[in-house]
């Protein structure tokens, strides 16, 4: 039995995860979906995020989807295939990802009996899709290159970008679907799960390459990351005060913060991926902050965390 597998990809904080979730909402009680959530970092937000939400969720943390996906994942997946409970998998992988390596380690002939790769789908951001060609276009233009289907986010915040985005995907992949509608006007299920013959990669064999998991890979080496714990409760206001000074810190060079933090009153969820800081009540309870970067001054992190 082949089990269906759809890759959902994109840059850091382009919104893989709220994706994930309008499409689960819409096609909810008529597949059993299993997640495979790739985090960079020590914590996955997004896989607590997706977990909140009642579905099986496989983390795959602090190191990049193609070295796990020979281990952590296989073993995740023939569980599966024991227990007879997934229908479908869906992968989230790191941001930072390259989705040719992720195609390739998916179409290993290890996996070739047990998994059928559908579809892979990319979410762009119109608000930095430019700005990333420019600085981590080697990422961008393979996440963009290898997708079947590009959906566009932040479009509401910035509808003055969407025909420059669209132009600037239809110059690395011609042939793909681009959507730039709200994902709740969109029929999602219909788009990601629509029938498909199956993925090529650059129509040649695929050959999966060796893996050494104790050297950086060249596709994630431009990018440090550092997590910071909460001790205890804090306000809101102190919270995003220690990250606006954090933010202001490391300037340019700091590309993602994400992460849910305990106040007197619960939770609150704050994410930043180069605009405005944004921080709101989170039913999700955490303790952890996560900062992404092409470097990171993590001893004054740790400094400023101390002082809250």
């Amino acid at each position: 039995m082949q089990i269906p597998v759809y890759i959902i990809s994109g840059f850091l904080g382009a919104g893989k995860t709220t994706c994930i979730r309008h499409l689960l909402a819409q096609t909810a009680g008529k597949a059993r979906v299993m997640i495979i959530e790739n985090d960079f970092g020590e914590v996955s937000f997004d896989a607590q995020v997706l977990q909140s939400a009642g579905v099986q969720v496989q983390e795959l943390t602090s190191g990049c989807i193609c070295c796990t996906l020979s281990g952590d994942f296989k073993q995740s997946l023939q569980a599966a295939l024991r227990g007879r409970d997934v229908d479908l998998i869906l992968i989230e992988p790191s941001g930072v990802g390259k989705l040719s390596d992720i195609i390739t380690a998916c179409q290993s002939p290890e996996l070739a009996d047990t998994l059928s790769l559908r579809q892979c789908v990319t979410v762009v951001d119109v608000q930095r899709c430019a700005l990333y060609l420019r600085n981590f276009g080697e990422f961008y233009k393979d996440q963009i290159s290898h997708s079947q289907v590009v959906f566009l986010s932040h479009v509401d915040e910035n509808p003055q970008a969407v025909a420059a985005a669209e132009a600037a995907v239809r110059t690395y992949n011609p042939t793909c679907r681009i959507y730039a509608e709200p994902w709740e006007k969109l029929p999602l299920g219909d788009l990601v799960f629509s029938a498909s013959a199956g993925i090529e990669l650059s129509g040649s064999p695929v050959q999966e390459p060796p893996c050494d998991q104790d050297r950086a890979h060249d596709h994630a080496a431009p990018f440090v990351t550092c997590t910071l714990y909460a001790k205890e409760p804090r306000s809101a206001a102190a919270w995003q005060q220690v990250i606006r000074a954090g933010i202001s810190l490391e300037g340019a060079a700091l590309v993602r913060v994400k992460g849910i933090l305990p106040t007197p009153s619960g939770y609150i969820q704050v994410q930043y991926n180069g605009g405005a800081l944004t921080c709101a009540d989170s039913m999700v309870p955490g303790r952890s902050l996560t900062c992404i970067g092409t470097s990171l001054q993590e001893k004054r992190w740790r400094a400023l965390w101390e002082e809250v």
